[in-house]
């Protein structure tokens, strides 16, 4: 949290939980970190009839202006740097993400 911090989130109340098939019926974009949570969730989509399905799955790190692929999981590394490190990478790829969309 302390990342967040950094860029003055401070109230946060959203929390990780597990993505269901519901989910690919009512969100327009869900977003993998890496290749293994891409393919957890086109495992997930090919629960819910191709009729009903709506999100598209993309990979985070594929909107990088700086062209890296996957974000890493700052959990598996030693200090807080990483964090810092993955939560810039994010907004980079957030912004550069609804740049596209909204253009």
């Amino acid at each position: 949290m302390g990342a967040l911090k950094k860029y003055g989130i401070t109230d946060y109340k959203h929390k990780a939980r597990v993505t269901s098939p519901n989910d690919i019926r009512q969100f327009d974009y869900i977003f993998g970190m890496d290749d293994s949570n891409i393919e957890d969730l086109l495992e997930i989509e090919q629960k819910v009839p191709k009729e009903e399905r709506h999100a598209q799955i993309l990979m985070l790190g594929k909107q990088d202006p700086n062209g890296k692929n996957e974000v890493p999981d700052p959990y598996y590394e030693s200090g807080s740097k990483q964090f810092d490190e993955v939560l810039e990478q994010c907004v980079k790829c957030c912004e550069a993400f609804l740049d596209k969309v909204y253009k």
